[in-house]
């Protein structure tokens, strides 16, 4: 996962540097046989030039259009994470509300920063590289043994959560969604004990499960 604004020059080398020492001597190889030595006989039509040209136009639009299509579908989910962690907040800081006021401080932190953890997990789960990307590109591999992501994302859970829960996150493979689960079962805790009313549970679920389908796209 690139997440730079701009791509260098340097990234674009890495990964054409082949291509482009190959091309530039065939082309060179070719004008040389045409230009120095007389085969004129090698040279060809502009009509299948032209026909080739506007295919290959033709696929560039698609492919820019599909890669513009997948950022503005990014940002469509960033701007719902932001939202729905807005919404979250506001929830618990007014749902969760008894005559104890040390309670209620620890469970809007509990809630609040564990949502914080789920944040940051899942940015991490998204930045792991794919087993066959390295596979395929050495390049790859090396640029992410340089700018990779290291941290496992339950490492970025653990200043949000308490020790019991890391410990149980670090067992897990995917510990952004046992983070959203964590927050279900409170909430269900807060319904039982008369916290929360059923209709504030059923309000904090839609959330989760919000949370749950940004999380999948």
């Amino acid at each position: 996962m690139y997440v730079k604004r701009n791509i260098g020059w340097g990234v674009i080398l890495r990964y054409s540097w082949k291509n482009v020492i190959f091309f530039t001597l065939y082309a060179s190889l070719v004008f040389s046989i045409y230009h120095f030595f007389g085969w004129n006989f090698i040279d060809i039509p502009f009509q299948p030039i032209s026909v080739i040209g506007i295919a290959v136009a033709f696929y560039i639009g698609f492919k820019n259009s599909q890669s513009y299509d997948r950022f503005w579908e990014g940002r469509k989910i960033w701007g719902g994470i932001v939202n729905y962690s807005r919404t979250w907040g506001i929830q618990v800081l007014s749902f969760v509300r008894t005559e104890d006021k040390s309670y209620d401080k620890k469970m809007h932190t509990q809630l609040i920063y564990r949502h914080i953890g789920w944040i940051n997990a899942l940015r991490v789960q998204l930045r792991q590289p794919k087993p066959w990307s390295l596979k395929e590109d050495r390049s790859v591999e090396k640029m992410y043994e340089k700018h990779g992501e290291r941290n496992p994302s339950c490492n970025e859970a653990f200043k949000y959560v308490n020790k019991r829960e890391f410990i149980d996150l670090k067992k897990r493979v995917n510990p952004a969604t046992h983070l959203v689960k964590n927050q279900a079962m409170d909430i269900v805790a807060l319904k039982e004990k008369g916290v929360i009313d059923g209709f504030q549970e059923d309000q904090m679920q839609s959330v989760l499960e919000e949370l749950y389908n940004l999380q999948g796209k």
